[in-house]
């Protein structure tokens, strides 16, 4: 790997505190250690990574079941954010998912969070329910909806 080039790769659990890493410098409510143990550890369940310079910089969690996939979870670390990277991350969930066959791949997301939510209309997801005060949110007592949104692969 040459010096600044962004390489992705499979990962498992053993990067979990990396992994962990971004994902509470990325959100303000991140997944807990259990949480992100489990998703990692179930047999369905891939993980993928972008490594620069030998370190993890942005990360996805999604899960294959059958024709259907969910994408589980996706950081890229504040310092690498608006350089593409959340959709090289994306293409690569794509790719693998059309080679294994899956129809849909479905995702859900924050309704604030919407540099996440252009990104997956720019590769043709559509909103397809929400999920009404899902999320928990920073203020006392308040809840924030999330977006379902659902990307046809085949037809």
């Amino acid at each position: 790997m040459s010096s600044g080039s962004i390489v992705f790769r499979r990962i498992d659990s053993s990067l979990i505190n990396d992994i962990l890493a971004i994902e509470r410098k990325a959100f303000d409510i991140p997944w807990s250690s259990s949480m992100m143990r489990d998703s990692l550890e179930a047999a369905h369940t891939k993980v993928g990574g972008l490594f620069k310079d030998g370190k993890l910089v942005a990360f996805v969690v999604y899960a294959i079941i059958l024709d259907e996939a969910e994408l589980l979870s996706m950081a890229v670390a504040p310092d690498y954010q608006r350089q593409g990277l959340g959709a090289i991350l994306l293409e690569n969930v794509i790719n693998h998912a059309k080679r294994k066959k899956v129809e849909k791949l479905h995702l859900e997301l924050r309704q604030s969070n919407l540099s996440a939510l252009k990104l997956y209309q720019k590769y043709g997801f559509e909103q397809v329910g929400e999920r009404k005060a899902y999320y928990p949110s920073l203020q006392a007592g308040a809840r924030e909806d999330a977006i379902l949104m659902t990307l046809q692969l085949a037809q």
